[in-house]
């Protein structure tokens, strides 16, 4: 399983999907503390990535799924669609035991994970 999963580099994350103004208009809370979550989660979910893949080489398939369940919850909480629906994914994967697929959506998962980080940390910076 290990031999699949893609050590990433992004290069470009100007498309990341990600808009900070519908986020916050949906969340509904002042900019600097929908970044303050967005931040948050994100860098727990990037670490947790380390146990994700732990699993996966492990083939603990319930206890990915119990991760990436909450993991989507989260998500979904703030507004992350893509993470969310990509998460949808992984958890239809590991209930149909679509180990290619799960891998795939991982591996996606990571440029979106990183993608994202960057684009919330700009605008942080940027205060836009």
């Amino acid at each position: 399983m290990k031999k699949y999963l893609q050590r990433l580099e992004v290069k470009d994350v100007s498309n990341s999907g990600f808009n900070l103004k519908t986020v916050v208009e949906s969340v509904g809370l002042p900019k600097e503390i929908v970044i303050n979550l967005l931040k948050s989660f994100l860098n727990a979910f990037k670490v947790e990535m380390a146990s994700i893949h732990k699993l996966i080489e492990a083939e603990d398939y319930d206890k990915l799924l119990t991760i990436i369940h909450s993991n989507r919850g989260a998500a979904d909480n703030l507004w992350l669609v893509t993470i969310s629906d990509i998460l949808s994914n992984i958890e239809k994967n590991i209930k149909l035991k679509k180990i290619q697929n799960i891998i795939n959506d991982i591996n996606a998962l990571e440029k979106v994970l990183m993608s994202t980080t960057s684009a919330v940390e700009c605008e942080g910076e940027n205060g836009n």
